[in-house]
């Protein structure tokens, strides 16, 4: 009887949930000071209703007043995009350290009348964003 060799196994591939979950625990390596909310973050369709309806069609996450941070499983769907999103929004966490809600909802407000890419918050997350990409890459930013 001919030995037969068995077809190689492929791997399964990864649930959305479980990519997530790997990309929280790297980028939470490299964000220690926020890991422990980076972990809670939520699809938007398990927020409340006003979470629902006011979460920006299109965004890929969002970071609320009190560090809750929801995204959306159809625009953030894969690894790279799940990395640079989480950083960005650690970049908020970071942000709201020392702030108080009401602050953080005075943002929300002054966020209503000033364009996204004008916005002292967004310019820093974006900022952060680009750092932890390049770093990633192994590329140094500041050469360039």
């Amino acid at each position: 009887m001919p030995n037969r060799r068995q077809p190689a196994s492929r791997p399964t591939p990864e649930t959305h949930e479980e990519l997530l979950a790997r990309v929280v625990k790297r980028v939470s390596k490299e964000m220690p000071d926020v890991a422990g909310t980076l972990g809670n973050i939520k699809p938007y369709t398990q927020g409340n209703l006003l979470d629902r309806m006011m979460y920006p069609k299109g965004a890929y996450a969002i970071t609320l007043p009190g560090g809750r941070m929801l995204y959306d499983p159809e625009t953030m769907n894969d690894e790279q995009t799940m990395l640079d999103t989480l950083t960005h929004e650690g970049a908020h966490l970071r942000d709201q350290e020392g702030e108080s809600v009401l602050d953080q909802i005075g943002q929300i407000i002054q966020s209503l009348y000033t364009p996204y890419e004008k916005r002292p918050w967004e310019k820093n997350a974006r900022q952060s964003e680009q750092w932890a990409h390049e770093s990633r890459l192994g590329r140094d930013i500041h050469l360039k």
